[in-house]
């Protein structure tokens, strides 16, 4: 990935759609890791940016996970004084509401 960071990504396939969730080494008010970016595909070789989250502290551990035919991200943030580390989850994408062609086993 061009601009990509040194740090594990994540690969995960869901309904025949893979996701591939990245550190960007931009630097948002100096910090690192504070740009993280998802992006699909269905073939692996054409990639689409479907989320791009930036903040001010850092993202760290992102992790994806499909659960009852729902996609979740969950990743944690710091501020690196150890007072505001959290653990932070959002939905990505919710499988029921593909179209029955585009759903796979």
């Amino acid at each position: 990935m061009q601009k990509g960071l040194y740090s594990k990504p994540t690969f995960d396939q869901f309904s025949g759609v893979h996701y591939l969730g990245w550190q960007e080494a931009t630097r948002i008010e100096g910090c690192y890791r504070s740009v993280f970016n998802l992006d699909v595909s269905r073939d692996c070789k054409t990639w689409e940016r479907k989320y791009r989250f930036e903040t001010s502290q850092s993202f760290q551990s992102p992790t994806c996970h499909e659960h009852e035919g729902t996609i979740w991200l969950t990743i944690s943030q710091s501020d690196h004084g150890g007072s505001s580390d959290r653990i932070m989850f959002g939905k990505l994408a919710d499988l029921a509401h593909l179209p029955e062609s585009e759903r796979t086993p």
